[in-house]
């Protein structure tokens, strides 16, 4: 098995990595600081320093293969960027993103597209150590969970880790982002700006998944929503999805609509449940009633 199979090791196009650096700096001022956690061979390193220079930013990669460390080291260190070998399950990403001098740093990439049930199949080992952070119950919180989305293990440590005044642009399946927000929105860390830029993977990277530029900056925030546009621009919006009576919604505004015409919503699994309940408690009254009118009838005779 290649190691790039092992690692979920999918390159970002040059082009691609210059479009999502020109669209975050539409939402985001010149950072002080840059960092792709997994550079691979450094493609939105590249596409940042062409965008910002070298003169005020600072930029970082980190990559635990070793000849895309050399690689990218010869192409970036000339143009002023650094390129470490670091396992990013190894790193202290708090200490590493929140530094004095550092206020505004953009963390920035492409993390591996694969699960860990994926890297145990083609015999890989680079996994984090498993936790039960999200509460899960039975055998799920006994094993760490079974399986899970390396990326979103990634995503959820950084977006923690980095400064208010920062911020996270990173490509994954879309699937992987709505899970991230869902579990700060559920455990009522939210953070503010949450944006997701689909894009074509299959074209990309021959990926048949549903993917996005997930964008979210370190503020803390009140709002549990989060706006999907149609493509790398923000002027494809298409909806806003987000953490509605306690369930994740796919379009709020629809949503909203639709509890609207109702005079009190109910939950679906709550209105299945009442119905179940009214269905049982019809059929012990039409027993009920059934046991009394033979009763009555034997009392007659």
């Amino acid at each position: 098995m290649s190691e790039r199979k092992i690692f979920g090791d999918f390159q970002t196009p040059p082009r691609l990595a210059a479009e999502a650096v020109a669209l975050v700096a539409e939402l985001f001022p010149q950072p002080d600081l840059v960092v792709e956690p997994t550079c691979g061979q450094g493609a939105f390193i590249e596409a940042a320093l062409q965008h910002w220079g070298r003169q005020q930013v600072e930029y970082e990669g980190y990559e635990i293969n070793g000849e895309y460390v050399h690689q990218a080291t010869r192409r970036l260190r000339p143009l002023g960027a650094t390129v470490q070998q670091q396992d990013f399950f190894e790193r202290d990403w708090r200490q590493s993103l929140r530094r004095p001098h550092c206020k505004r740093v953009l963390v920035i990439g492409n993390p591996p597209w694969a699960t860990n049930a994926d890297l145990g199949r083609w015999g890989g080992d680079n996994l984090p150590t498993k936790t039960n952070e999200p509460g899960f119950r039975g055998m799920d919180a006994r094993t760490g969970k079974a399986n899970f989305d390396i990326a979103e293990w990634m995503l959820a440590r950084l977006i923690d880790a980095i400064p208010a005044e920062g911020c996270v642009a990173m490509l994954c399946k879309t699937m992987t982002a709505r899970r991230v927000l869902r579990t700060h929105w559920k455990n009522g860390t939210a953070r503010k700006g949450a944006r997701l830029f689909r894009f074509d993977a299959k074209a990309t990277f021959d990926v048949s998944a549903d993917a996005c530029l997930f964008f979210v900056t370190g503020e803390p925030a009140d709002e549990r929503a989060a706006t999907v546009f149609g493509g790398l621009s923000l002027t494809t919006e298409s909806r806003r999805f987000g953490f509605m009576d306690d369930t994740l919604v796919s379009d709020m505004r629809a949503y909203s609509m639709h509890r609207q015409r109702r005079k009190r919503f109910v939950p679906l699994h709550v209105e299945i449940r009442d119905q179940t309940r009214r269905r049982a408690d019809h059929g012990v009254r039409s027993r009920r009633k059934a046991v009394q009118k033979r009763t009555r009838r034997n009392r007659r005779t």
